[in-house]
């Protein structure tokens, strides 16, 4: 049997990172490896040379891991901010591993979103035992070189996507808000009209109640509303757009990619580390 690499990441659930870094993982020659993801969105089995495990049958997951397999945890899935029980499965899934002496690793990590003190030492013991972590900024990559080998630095892989900008007459602010930051739309609506100019609104397909709280701020002005479940139309979007003001990560990261103005609410500490890293860009 061919040796494997396994996936690890936050895959479906209108998460745009992790699925566009899924994206170069297609476009690699990965040989003699078998690329295999970790995920319940059945959508992934339709991608061609990925092969499908649930991710919830850790009993065949076990059996399945071989002494040559990789695993690789994609993005910032370590985090406790919202449960601690996402935690503590992705944890367990590498504990699998290292229990069948396969190597795993971080790719395009951060652990920003690691709040408990019991967590943080789990962590960094799971970091000691990986045969690479890359960080994806530069303050944490400074503060984890320091204490543990094995630590590189890579910007965000999404500045690896390569789209072609499309050339537009009008240009547009496109705007990607999230309605559970309802207290930041007034201020942020405000500064919108004093440029007057058109502008697009990004949500999420599980968002569409936030419509109409956005309605009731901008009250005689119509207003386009995007589903975030596409991402070639995301990519039209920020090409196509002469500025992105964002409450996302990884809508940040691209507009930096199509060298558009970015401007960032930092509503997470992965906007804020972002904001230190690029401070030029930021004028909220």
């Amino acid at each position: 049997m061919a040796p494997k690499i396994f996936i690890n990441g936050y895959f479906g659930y209108y998460n745009l990172g992790d699925d566009l870094l899924l994206e170069l993982f297609t476009q690699m020659d990965l040989r003699p490896y078998e690329l295999w993801l970790l995920t319940r969105e059945k959508y992934y089995t339709m991608k061609k040379k990925v092969r499908f495990l649930d991710r919830f049958n850790l009993f065949r997951l076990f059996f399945l891991i071989k002494k040559e397999d990789i695993l690789i945890n994609l993005g910032g899935i370590f985090q406790d901010k919202t449960s601690s029980l996402s935690f503590y499965y992705y944890y367990l899934v590498n504990l699998m591993f290292l229990f069948r002496k396969a190597s795993v690793g971080f790719l395009n990590t951060d652990f920003v979103d690691i709040y408990r003190g019991v967590n943080r030492r789990l962590i960094r013991f799971l970091i000691r035992k990986s045969k690479f972590t890359v960080i994806r900024n530069k303050l944490e990559f400074r503060y984890y070189q320091k204490r543990f080998s094995r630590v590189y630095f890579l910007k965000d892989l999404v500045f690896f996507l390569k789209a072609r900008p499309i050339k537009s007459l009008k240009r547009y602010i496109l705007m990607v808000l999230r309605p559970d930051r309802k207290w930041k739309l007034r201020k942020i609506l405000a500064y919108v009209k004093k440029l007057d100019l058109p502008y697009k609104i990004l949500i999420m397909k599980n968002e569409k109640r936030f419509y109409h709280i956005l309605q009731e701020h901008v009250p005689g002005r119509s207003i386009s509303v995007y589903q975030y479940h596409n991402r070639k139309e995301i990519l039209r979007l920020v090409a196509g757009a002469g500025s992105v003001l964002t409450m996302r990560y990884h809508l940040a990261v691209l507009g930096m990619l199509f060298k558009r103005k970015v401007r960032i609410i930092p509503v997470n500490n992965k906007l804020k580390l972002l904001r230190k890293e690029h401070p030029c860009r930021y004028l909220l």
